[in-house]
């Protein structure tokens, strides 16, 4: 009836992204994996590497929680 093969993968997952992770600093003038540039200093998503826009507490795109306590500076 159910299927519950690769349920304990989707758990194992969900636990990691709740644990804060500290995001990613590139600094201005580099240039990121996927060969784009950065203009400024910026915070990027440990997890899944998209730009963090704000200060915030978790990514909006792959929801990994952010560990920013000492994280300082304008991002």
């Amino acid at each position: 009836m159910f299927d519950y093969m690769g349920d304990d993968e989707i758990i194992c997952k969900a636990i990691e992204k709740a644990i804060p992770k500290k995001p990613l600093t590139v600094f201005a003038d580099s240039i990121t994996p996927d060969g784009s540039i950065v203009g400024r200093t910026a915070l990027v998503c440990p997890s899944c590497n998209s730009f963090l826009l704000e200060r915030q507490n978790y990514c909006t795109k792959c929801g990994q929680v952010l560990d920013l306590k000492e994280i300082k500076g304008d991002y």
